[in-house]
């Protein structure tokens, strides 16, 4: 059975990605990386889906030091607004954190004599994510092929780096059978449901909300008002 290595956060894209890779009749490997992010909910949530998923084998790696080196909103709790010299769509960069987490991912994979490493960045993610844009992709395969012993390279798979967030919800109810009430992509520290009101939240309930659907995960507050004209029709994820 072929195997593949995917790289689970916890959230829509990389569950999605898990999900896809199930259906595909992969033996699946995860691995979570913890690299000091604000959001520890996201790995517990990873675990809720690898244990739906069927997994054959999940890792877990500690990266918490990481967050002393990578200057970020989402591992510096009290980095102020005007101390980072990012803005827009890249205010939230974690430095090349892609670029570590697939090399530890071939290099597991390598390991396992897996097919494949498996991620789940997406199109929108290329505004202001550079490590996640196409020209990274290719040039990192191009790397880890050049470094990696004589038949044993493996293959990078990013599924959705030309799709939107909704087209990968859309895929994973309609395809996949993803369980999107397990995922979660919040940015706020030491809360085990979405806020509501952080930019990753509103960017997913949107997501859904372009589907025709209430996001079916639990929200502090939601971040969408369900009783106007514009929302009141959404339905629930069957």
């Amino acid at each position: 059975m072929k195997k593949a290595v995917v790289l689970l956060s916890g959230g829509i894209d990389s569950g999605t990605a898990l999900f896809k890779a199930k259906k595909e009749g992969y033996e699946l490997y995860t691995l979570s990386l913890n690299y000091g992010h604000k959001a520890q909910h996201e790995l517990e949530c990873a675990e809720m889906l690898l244990e739906l998923a069927g997994v054959k084998e999940h890792k877990s790696i500690d990266l918490n030091s990481l967050k002393d080196v990578f200057k970020s909103p989402l591992t510096d709790m009290d980095i102020k607004e005007e101390e980072n010299d990012r803005t827009g769509d890249s205010y939230y960069i974690v430095p090349l954190r892609n670029t570590v987490f697939l090399s530890i991912a071939s290099a597991y994979a390598q390991s396992i004599g897996a097919d494949k490493v498996v991620i789940g960045n997406h199109k929108e993610d290329a505004k202001g994510f550079p490590d996640t844009t196409k020209e990274a992709m290719e040039t990192l395969q191009v790397a880890i092929n050049a470094a990696s012993e004589k038949g044993k390279e493996v293959e990078l798979s990013s599924p959705w780096i030309d799709m939107d967030k909704d087209e990968i919800i859309k895929l994973g109810i309609e395809e996949y059978n993803v369980p999107y009430d397990k995922t979660y992509s919040c940015y706020e520290k030491d809360i085990d449901k979405h806020c509501g009101k952080c930019e990753s939240c509103i960017y997913r309930a949107n997501s859904f909300a372009k589907l025709g659907y209430i996001d079916p995960a639990p929200y502090i507050v939601y971040p969408l008002d369900l009783q106007s004209d514009e929302y009141k029709n959404l339905k629930k994820v069957s």
